[in-house]
């Protein structure tokens, strides 16, 4: 478990790649974990051109990303992640740490969700 000062001069980050919609499922339940920021981008190559007006299209496969601080418990966060998405999978995911001087922890770049094929 990271100390109290750690958890202030780290900050995790989860990254997922899914379909749009679990993509906006998983954006909203982020932020209700307590996300600091979340972002949604292509994960391919797919433009978006003008969408129309009031629409608010996603990728077919979007990278969807949580900034956390860093003593969150990622075991913890996956699980309820997973099972508040169910039936949907999370599908790949990479979890990085980081701290304001900018080395990374080891923990592995890609994680297998327990929902994951």
């Amino acid at each position: 478990m990271a100390s109290h000062q750690d958890a202030l001069t780290t900050w995790l980050q989860l990254r997922f790649t899914c379909d749009a919609a679990t993509a906006t499922q998983l954006a909203e339940l982020l932020a209700e974990r307590g996300a600091l920021a979340v972002s949604l981008g292509d994960a391919e190559d797919q433009p978006v051109y003008e969408p129309q007006a009031g629409t608010t299209p996603l990728w077919s496969n979007t990278r969807v990303s949580g900034l956390f601080p860093g003593g969150e418990n990622t075991t913890q966060l996956l699980a309820e992640l997973e099972r508040r998405l169910a039936p949907a999978r999370l599908g790949n995911c990479s979890l990085d740490r980081s701290s304001r001087r900018g080395s990374t922890s080891s923990i592995p770049g890609v994680v297998r969700c327990s929902t994951c094929i």
